[in-house]
């Protein structure tokens, strides 16, 4: 890395933080209908015109918007990601990132403490009841924003293993069973999360021709018994969210859960990238868990009586673990 390349890194957060205003202001929804005025803007959305017009001219500044004398419209090319309707769009998985911003400012306490930063007094956004309401059922929509079509690829794989019932545990909105649902016409899977994650996942069921074949349990699994009956059990990016004690103690009881043949697919980030790394940090502020070494993935599973099948690269920076039960 160059000093220059460092001075970047370093300074990036404003960059950010610019993008992140215009999707919590509104701006980037208002300009989907077309371009607007700094005036016309601030008048709409309620907001100062100075501090919208200095907005605005960071934005374009930055390359997100483009300017045509006193008008803003958003660049065509990132139109999907910003105007919400659109497939691509990622709005979701920004306010989940705005959302953290104050906490990520307590990252030095987290390393020195070990623990996740949970003192959330004066934090504007997870201090706030009305974004509280709002955290979950926007995370859930984060979550598939920020799978980077990774469950195409994860369900092609699985489908090599023809199971004929799959548990997914914490499988959020369902996309990934449904997914393998559909390209295994006579298997039948079970989603076990919770409840604000199962709304989502009835949305996107009523589209999927899998829907009759997909049941919804509403079930906090670490607690709960877990599901028996399934040939495979699907755990991705899950454990992550974890501390080890947690972690471990989750592939175990879900080994204990499968049949004699059965298997277990764990899907996780590769914490020796620098995607993996950084989600490292993330857990570590937020929930107290890590990006789990490879080597202690796979600690758990032969610790659980699973011997591992394969261990490969889905993404650039994820992998998938296949272990079965002997």
């Amino acid at each position: 890395m160059t000093p220059d390349a460092l001075r970047r890194l370093a300074f990036g957060f404003r960059e950010a933080r610019a993008v992140f205003a215009g999707v919590e202001l509104g701006v980037f929804e208002a300009l989907g209908d077309g371009a607007r005025s700094s005036a016309e803007l601030a008048a709409e959305l309620d907001l100062d015109e100075r501090g919208t017009a200095i907005l605005l001219d960071a934005l374009a500044a930055l390359g997100v918007l483009a300017r045509n004398g006193e008008r803003y419209e958003i660049r065509l090319e990132l139109q999907p990601m910003l105007v919400p309707g659109h497939v691509e769009y990622a709005g979701n998985l920004f306010l989940h990132d705005l959302w953290h911003w104050t906490s990520w400012g307590r990252l030095d306490a987290a390393v020195r403490e070990g623990a996740a930063w949970t003192r959330r007094s004066g934090d504007p956004h997870l201090g706030n009841p009305a974004i509280l309401r709002r955290f979950l059922p926007n995370y859930v929509q984060a979550m598939e924003q920020s799978e980077g079509g990774a469950s195409a690829k994860l369900a092609r794989r699985l489908a090599e293993l023809a199971p004929r019932r799959v548990l997914d545990l914490g499988g959020g909105s369902g996309a990934l069973l449904l997914d393998l649902l559909e390209r295994l016409p006579d298997a039948r899977g079970t989603l076990v999360d919770h409840a604000f994650s199962l709304e989502r996942a009835r949305a996107l069921a009523e589209r999927s021709s899998a829907r009759e074949r997909l049941a919804r349990v509403e079930l906090d699994f670490e607690k709960a018994e877990i599901p028996g009956g399934h040939d495979l059990i699907v755990i991705s990016r899950v454990l992550m969210g974890m501390a080890p004690e947690r972690a471990g103690a989750l592939v175990r009881r879900a080994a204990a859960a499968l049949p004699e043949g059965g298997a277990i697919a764990l899907h996780e980030f590769d914490a020796g990238t620098r995607v993996g790394a950084l989600l490292s940090l993330d857990m570590l502020l937020n929930t107290g868990g890590a990006v789990h070494a490879p080597a202690q993935l796979e600690d758990w599973l032969a610790t659980s009586g699973l011997v591992l099948e394969s261990s490969r690269r889905l993404l650039g920076y994820t992998r998938v673990w296949i272990a079965r039960k002997t």
